[in-house]
């Protein structure tokens, strides 16, 4: 076979590569169309490797161009365009299974600082919501396997495409993989459907949003709006000006503030005499003084109960020596040291008043540990506030470099928890999380922590969108290039218009019913209702579009249940495929 050949059929890893390039290329300009307001996304990688498998990686056209014809080489022919199949196959497996744990990985960085605190608020209600869609999508796809009789395989598949679910997808194929007896063509039954149901699962879910806009009769910039405003009181810090009018808490040191109230505030300045400075920890309070006071609204609230009034005077706009900046901490001396540890709170002539952290602001307590990335806001005279930046480190250049080591040692740890096999009550074979579920988890847990030992799992957000476009392009660039002629064939001459229809009935009727249920039973305002579904739906696609109608307060829903619709997904996938497959 001539080396042009080669190229052309995919036949060594020259020619994988190429054929990858072209579908990643033509799929991305192809998903950047929009029709209406509406684009496939990043899901046209998925369409474009199926046209690319079809049209020049077909057996037909690979049997011709081995020289297939002469009935004398027909043998050796077969043998060599199977050993070229299979090549090409292996390779595009390992690079589909590189791609996703990229993916999954990036997703979890991304998401876990904010994860595990959002459970606390209105996470916990939109994770149950999430978990009941799940069950719904469950409930309708055991009726298509049980009672319409379609293919155990295809019907795993269909359900990862109706729910947009691309790690779902391969936790079945791995489950899949691991079952003995299978053959690649039954194996790749799940591709089929999950190409099948994929392209409605996206529309479908946009649909749903636009129905319960229409119904509800809402303005979707006013509940953007009124969901704006409850993210930044639950994730923003306030702040207050007070007059001491309290003849009891004369004398007292500003340090014991926090004390007599209960909760964390910081003093950043005191106006006495007409002069504006900030407070020393031992600064006793006098008659007359105001206070620039930063913290939880409730807290200001009760505190100014405590002082005696809230001043009309806002020390910010006094004019003075002292200025404000935001110190980016970058430096490895400082890192995972707290706050009382590095003195930064006693520094004369300076008072950090919050510490900002994945979105979030936390009040500089004694015993917050400070992460490489965490932003201080200081208040200080100037040369007082230098001296600070060189403590900290605040290098822009530094913060956008990305780590490679921690990269690779949370892969690595994702890799071996995924592969752990764990025993679920009466299923006959284990389940794993894969390398999906692990990689995922894995990430979640080391952003939350921020560091193991000296190593940082900072990573520069810029980077992460590379991992992640990366990874999801490869992922669904290898998903179309190895079921492209089996997709075809089953949508032209076999059941795959039908398997069309049984992928809307998982998509759009359990999605309408959560919907119902959260905004008549649960109240669930518009906005946060978008990013719920995206983020159960695990798509990125039905997030841009959440983020455009309903405001990018979509996002934070959608990173709050991200990771548990993720986890339960693939952990699904894998328990249809051992009870209908393993043990039919």
């Amino acid at each position: 076979m001539s080396w042009y050949a080669q190229l052309l059929t995919g036949a060594n890893v020259a020619g994988v590569v190429l054929g990858l390039c072209v579908a990643a290329t033509l799929g991305l300009a192809v998903g950047s169309v929009k029709v209406k307001g509406l684009s496939l996304g990043i899901a046209g990688v998925l369409f474009a490797g199926i046209g690319m498998a079809f049209v020049f990686w077909g057996h037909a056209l690979l049997v011709r161009l081995a020289g297939g014809g002469s009935p004398e080489v027909a043998p050796e022919v077969a043998r060599a365009v199977d050993a070229i199949e299979q090549r090409r196959h292996e390779i595009l497996e390992f690079t589909r299974e590189l791609g996703l744990v990229l993916f999954v990985y990036s997703i979890g960085i991304q998401v876990g600082p904010g994860f595990f605190s959002s459970l606390r608020a209105q996470g916990l209600r939109w994770n149950l919501m999430a978990v009941a869609l799940v069950a719904f999508d469950l409930l309708v796809t055991v009726v298509v396997h049980r009672w319409l009789k379609v293919d155990a395989i295809a019907t795993v598949g269909l359900m990862s495409g109706a729910v947009t679910n691309t790690p779902g997808l391969a936790a079945a194929e791995q489950a899949l993989r691991d079952l003995p007896g299978l053959s690649a063509e039954l194996r790749g039954m799940a591709e089929v459907g999950y190409a099948v149901a994929y392209p409605f699962g996206v529309f479908g879910t946009i649909l749903s949003l636009l129905l319960v806009r229409v119904v509800s009769r809402l303005d979707p910039k006013q509940e953007a709006e009124r969901f704006e405003r409850a993210v930044r009181q639950g994730r923003a810090l306030a702040n207050i000006d007070l007059r001491i009018a309290n003849p009891a808490v004369v004398g007292v040191p500003v340090e014991r503030l926090p004390t007599l109230l209960g909760a964390p505030v910081v003093v950043s300045r005191l106006m006495r005499r007409g002069s504006v400075e900030v407070p020393h920890a031992d600064t006793e309070l006098a008659a007359g003084d105001l206070l620039h006071v930063v913290g939880e609204a409730e807290a200001l609230d009760r505190l100014a109960y405590l002082l005696g009034e809230k001043s009309g005077v806002d020390l910010r706009q006094v004019p003075g020596d002292l200025g404000v900046r935001r110190l980016i901490v970058t430096r490895g001396a400082v890192v995972g040291r707290t706050l009382a540890e590095l003195e930064i709170l006693d520094r004369h002539g300076v008072k950090v008043t919050r510490v900002l952290r994945a979105g979030l602001e936390l009040v500089p307590r004694p015993g917050v540990e400070l992460r490489f990335g965490d932003t201080l806001v200081a208040v200080g005279e100037e040369d007082r506030l230098t001296s600070l930046e060189t403590m900290v480190g605040n290098s822009v250049g530094e913060l956008e470099h990305a780590q490679l080591v921690p990269i690779f040692v949370g892969i690595a740890l994702g890799v071996l928890l995924g592969s752990i096999p764990f025993h679920l009550g009466g299923l006959p074979a284990p389940v794993r999380l894969g390398l999906a579920g692990g990689p995922l988890l894995v990430a979640l847990v080391l952003s939350h922590l921020g560091r193991l030992g000296r190593i940082s799992f900072y990573l520069p957000n810029s980077a992460n969108l590379m991992l992640r476009d990366l990874g999801i392009v490869l992922f669904l660039g290898c998903v179309g290039l190895l079921s492209g002629e089996r997709f075809v064939e089953t949508l032209v001459h076999g059941p795959g218009l039908r398997w069309m229809l049984y992928g809307c009935a998982i998509t759009l009727p359990p999605l309408l019913l959560m919907e119902l249920l959260a905004r008549v039973v649960g109240k669930l305002d518009y906005t946060a209702l978008c990013g719920v579904v995206a983020g159960s739906m695990t798509s990125p696609s039905v997030l841009s579009f959440a983020n455009q109608t309903a405001g990018d307060g979509a996002s934070v829903a959608y990173g709050a249940v991200y990771p548990l619709a993720l986890i339960l997904r693939v952990v699904t996938a894998q328990v249809l495929v051992v009870l209908w497959v393993a043990s039919p």
